[in-house]
């Protein structure tokens, strides 16, 4: 009778541990910071988005038309205008800047007034080399003859080495020539897609044309550095990861003659086995519009430390991804990309040598990014991004057990935003406002939820320290938050 009795006592006994023992995985399992999450390595070394825009537009000068000496003293009176060799404008559009001024007596300085503000006119428009002149001519009856000279590009040529995608630089060339009269547009876009080849500083330079009077041509002087590298320390890692971490970078720049970057990183906190991230990128232009391709994978690994030591926790990451970007609007002053891609992301990590988390995710991204400048000395940048996971291609199923959160789809589809404004002050400072956020369909697993803490919000707190499927932080100041809304 009491065997029986010890064998039931010793089950209930060994049910109780069992469970006991499963509850102490979770709780611990659950426990683990987001910044100690293996999907979630590579966003603490996310970069923040820069905007293209500049506050001061640099536009070529062009010389004005000087009246002669003692114009102020020649008067007549003005009975009609001929304005020729105007094509961009109606000629009763500029007669305008003259019309007050018929049947009434005038001095020849104000007929060059008249030309001056076609000019401005056209320079208003965007037409930088286009200028009204008041050629030299016998003044009869009162009638002036002011002739629109409506300039272009004649030749461009190349000063430095065009290495082996010269052809790049003739396509812009043939753009900017066939801009006639030419727009500054035009101009600006090519000359800026032109600086934004990896590793080149070009510059467009106009220069009246020695064979065509009243042209212009254009040179791109191109300089070239070939090779970048960098090496940082900083105390910005997490307490199981860090806190401190050096980086060391390079990139090498049209090492093939296509104008492309290579870019390697290498991230290791002081204590090795913590912390160790592998980051390549690819970047390389595909058209004489700008289209760029990126590939890009990275890699980790780690043994975190503090709580998560005792839980002998091992962690891996790999990620690859493939993007499209284009921009649709390029200048000095506004700027308009779109941008594609898709993105491979395989996170595992095990505690006591049992696996307690793995997570696939494969997900396609579309999105825009708008910046410009304006009258108040500041940039403002505007991004909205929407992500779409699939259940296919090896990507986690929803009734997987070991997923990193119970409810978290790998079918999920989420939009983020991105906003900011860096406001110019005295003395070469400026102050930077930013506000960020993301809205879910679906729960998410770990690698795809908002993370708050870090190097770019919630700086007090860890990467990562307060994760959610949603978050609306409304305000930063300096890129300090004040308010913010997380949801999980």
């Amino acid at each position: 009778m009491n065997r029986p009795r010890s064998l039931l006592t010793a089950g209930v006994c060994l049910a109780a541990l069992t469970a006991t023992a499963n509850a102490w995985a979770q709780v611990n399992i659950a426990i683990v910071p987001g910044g100690a999450d293996p999907g979630r390595t590579e966003k603490r070394f996310e970069q923040p988005r820069k905007p293209q825009s500049v506050i001061e537009p640099q536009a070529p000068e062009i010389d004005e038309q000087m009246p002669p000496d003692q114009s102020d003293k020649i008067r007549l009176t003005l009975n009609g205008v001929s304005i020729e060799g105007a094509t961009v404008f109606p000629v009763e559009d500029l007669s305008a800047f003259h019309a007050d001024k018929l049947g009434k007596e005038v001095s020849l300085t104000e007929v060059y007034k008249v030309a001056d503000e076609i000019t401005a006119k056209y320079r208003n428009a965007g037409f930088i080399l286009s200028k009204a002149i008041v050629p030299p001519q016998r003044i009869s009856g009162g009638q002036i003859t002011i002739r629109v000279v409506e300039g272009f590009v004649n030749e461009v040529l190349i000063e430095g080495e065009a290495n082996g995608r010269a052809d790049l630089f003739h396509e812009w060339g043939e753009r900017i020539k066939e801009s006639k009269p030419l727009d500054n547009k035009v101009l600006e876009r090519y000359s800026l897609l032109a600086n934004d080849l990896p590793g080149i500083k070009a510059k467009a330079v106009l220069r009246p044309s020695k064979t065509t009077p009243g042209a212009s041509d254009v040179v791109f002087v191109i300089e070239h550095k070939y090779l970048e590298l960098s090496a940082s320390f900083d105390n910005r890692g997490t307490k199981t990861s860090g806190p401190r971490e050096y980086t060391l970078g390079a990139g090498l720049n049209s090492i093939l003659g296509l104008y492309e970057k290579t870019s390697v990183s290498w991230i290791n906190t002081t204590e090795q086995s913590e912390l160790r991230y592998l980051a390549i990128q690819h970047d390389e232009v595909l058209n004489s519009e700008g289209t760029k391709l990126t590939l890009s994978g990275n890699r980790s690994r780690g043994e975190p430390g503090e709580s998560l030591r005792d839980l002998e926790q091992r962690s891996r990451n790999v990620t690859l991804s493939a993007a499209l970007s284009h921009p649709l609007i390029r200048t000095r002053t506004e700027n308009f990309s779109l941008s594609t891609g898709f993105t491979s992301r395989d996170s595992r990590s095990e505690q006591l040598g049992q696996v307690s988390s793995s997570d696939h995710t494969r997900a396609f991204k579309i999105g825009g990014s708008y910046d410009f400048s304006d009258s108040w000395d500041g940039v403002n940048l505007f991004a909205l991004d929407l992500y779409r996971g699939i259940d296919g291609l090896g990507a986690t199923r929803y009734e997987y057990g070991l997923k990193s959160r119970a409810r978290g789809r790998a079918d999920f589809t989420k939009l983020t935003l991105d906003a900011s404004r860096t406001q110019q002050l005295p003395n070469q400072f400026a102050l930077i406002i930013g506000m960020t956020g993301q809205w879910s369909a679906n729960a998410l697993l770990s690698s795809e939820e908002f993370g708050y803490g870090g190097s770019q919000y919630g700086r007090a707190y860890d990467s990562s320290e307060i994760t959610g499927d949603k978050a609306s932080p409304e305000s930063w100041s300096s890129s300090t938050p004040t308010r913010s809304r997380i949801s999980g």
